[in-house]
């Protein structure tokens, strides 16, 4: 086999970004929350970054759209446009003048994090409606128990089967000769204890299985309606299938009546332990609120809880008197803090011009 060097070319197309356009990538990608953890993980990594207070003035990223709420109107464009950030950053010199250092600087304190329009709180969630739950199922059944005439055997009784609980309330996988058991007692009084329990707030919870659970919440809130009753005992099947006029003739009355029921039975809570779930509760923290004011939308950047940045004072000077390693270093995280302003920037901008867009067209 001949082995040989030869040259050859070819023509390739291939797209580069810029760690500039990838950090802008990246943080428009983020979610509100994890924006604002974003943010502090910089504070906390790059010395040259502060978390501006709130009584410090803000140079505004558009002065125009400072002075008025940003809309959406019918006739015009897209309102309360941003001009456009500059295609290409200044780059730290490597090593500069003072005159150079002076020029970066002032093209910083262009920057800011971009004017916001205040709201009255009374638009906003209450807190009441953002505070996560604490107290779990077991804890809300043993304070009814231990409120309650029961003996202290049967709160005894009573806690094995709490503990027995799965996280909807039901006691799955579990039988009363099991819990008669564990409690070392004969199942009689597991029963009685158990009627007992399922009596209790969450109505429905302790039962065995979805019939049971339906059944408990019916003879509870409507004891007086036995078609319901039967409904759940023994058309559940049919229920489900949606199959209403077998019901009808299953219970010897009319397709408006069945329907009367079928919408008590949908009411029922099918899961009594949904409300004290352990399970950790995600809520969603909007990065824009929209309002209708008249007749119009005014579009609100949701700015609450997240740090506003800038340079340090303190950095720049520093920068400017400094030499070596030191210099590097910092000239490193000097051009990264201003990449992440920037960046914030085109991220808040993008969302606003979005949002417009979407109520012009969909309005």
């Amino acid at each position: 086999m001949e082995i040989r060097q030869e040259l050859s070319t070819k023509l390739l197309q291939k797209l580069v970004l810029t760690p500039q356009l990838q950090l802008a990538i990246k943080l428009l990608q983020l979610s509100r929350l994890e924006l604002a953890e974003e943010i502090r993980s910089q504070l906390e990594s790059n010395p040259v970054l502060e978390e501006e207070s709130d009584g410090e003035p803000t140079v505004a990223f558009d002065e125009a759209a400072s002075e008025r709420p940003n809309t959406v109107a019918e006739n015009d464009g897209l309102a309360a446009r941003e001009p456009e950030p500059e295609a290409e950053e200044r780059e730290a010199p490597s090593s500069g003048s003072e005159s150079e250092w002076a020029h970066l600087i002032e093209d910083y304190n262009r920057f800011s994090t971009g004017p916001s329009v205040r709201v009255s709180n009374d638009e906003f969630p209450s807190v009441e409606a953002t505070v996560a739950r604490k107290t779990t199922l077991a804890d809300h059944l043993m304070w009814q128990i231990q409120l309650s005439e029961l003996s202290e055997r049967d709160r005894e009784i009573g806690a094995v089967i709490v503990g027995n609980l799965n996280e909807d309330g039901y006691l799955k996988d579990v039988t009363s000769e099991d819990l008669a058991r564990q409690a070392g007692v004969e199942v009689a009084d597991v029963e009685r204890v158990l009627s007992r329990i399922q009596s209790l707030d969450p109505v429905g919870v302790a039962a065995r299985d979805l019939k049971e659970c339906l059944l408990i919440q019916a003879r509870t809130y409507h004891p007086d309606n036995r078609r319901l009753a039967l409904l759940i005992e023994r058309f559940l099947p049919e229920l489900e299938r949606k199959n209403f006029a077998q019901i009808a003739r299953g219970l010897r009355c009319s397709l408006e009546e069945v329907k009367v029921l079928v919408d008590t039975v949908t009411r029922m809570e099918p899961r009594p332990g949904r409300a004290y779930s352990s399970e950790e509760v995600v809520y969603l923290q909007p990065d824009v609120y929209v309002f209708k004011v008249g007749d119009e939308y005014v579009t609100v950047l949701n700015d609450d809880g997240l740090p506003k940045l800038k340079i340090s004072p303190y950095y720049e000077e520093t920068l400017a008197k400094a030499n070596g390693d030191t210099r590097d270093f910092l000239q490193e995280k000097y051009r990264y803090a201003m990449w992440l302003i920037r960046s914030l920037q085109q991220r808040q901008s993008t969302l606003r011009k979005v949002t417009e867009s979407i109520f012009r067209f969909q309005r």
